[in-house]
């Protein structure tokens, strides 16, 4: 799927996003903001439209648009609980992505590695628990360690700085539209990861996009 122009010449560092790439997350987020969504009568959720996006951002928007007045004490009550039911469910299910480990495992011989995710940090330690990459990555940023969120480039710049590289020697590894912003305002250079939203992360800034793991893996390994 990939496009053989893109060239890995100068990256140093490769900075993933976890939701939507190293982890097939986005069912379990979806059905939890949906069940505390109910609550309030809004039955109408869809999460790729948010995805990317701090979890009390998410709760903000979506009551500011439907015009319900919610105190800043309950829309966090609203986030811990949608964080805790995801949490279950995908302690319960595991969903990394295929060739994780490996592929992780591989690039870290070769690039200076970050995981930078807008989750919780309790949501990043149970992906590192269950995938043992604790020593793989150079630096490890949560949303709960930045002040804002995607679009903004505070987690990726962050990162970026923690690689001790430049933001052009930096690729960032993204599923989301607001990912690949905060991404590219940071300086760094974008991988989208979809396998069937290849026109909306191209649109949103992409430089070239991998379906798979195994697919970047050859992107920036120059395995055929």
């Amino acid at each position: 799927m990939h496009s053989r122009s893109f060239s890995r010449h100068g990256i140093a560092g490769v900075i993933f996003d976890l939701d939507g790439v190293l982890m097939q997350s986005g069912p379990a987020h979806a059905r939890a903001f949906i069940q505390v969504l109910a609550d309030y009568g809004i039955g109408e959720f869809t999460y790729d439209r948010f995805a990317g996006q701090r979890t009390l951002d998410v709760f903000r928007e979506v009551f500011a648009k439907r015009g319900i007045a919610v105190s800043d004490d309950e829309v966090a009550a609203c986030s811990r609980r949608k964080s805790e039911l995801a949490r279950g469910w995908m302690s319960a299910a595991m969903p990394i992505t295929e060739d994780c480990v490996s592929v992780i495992g591989e690039l870290s011989g070769r690039y200076r590695l970050a995981l930078a995710s807008s989750g919780s940090r309790r949501s990043v330690d149970v992906f590192l628990d269950a995938t043992g990459l604790h020593g793989a990555f150079l630096s490890v940023l949560s949303g709960d360690d930045v002040c804002f969120a995607k679009p903004d480039p505070e987690l990726f710049s962050r990162s970026i700085e923690a690689l001790h590289a430049r933001p052009h020697e930096c690729a960032v590894v993204e599923d989301a539209e607001a990912g690949i912003a905060a991404a590219r305002n940071a300086g760094a250079r974008v991988i989208g990861f979809t396998q069937d939203r290849v026109e909306a992360l191209t649109a949103a800034g992409a430089e070239t996009i991998v379906g798979s793991l195994r697919e970047l893996r050859r992107l920036l390994m120059n395995h055929d």
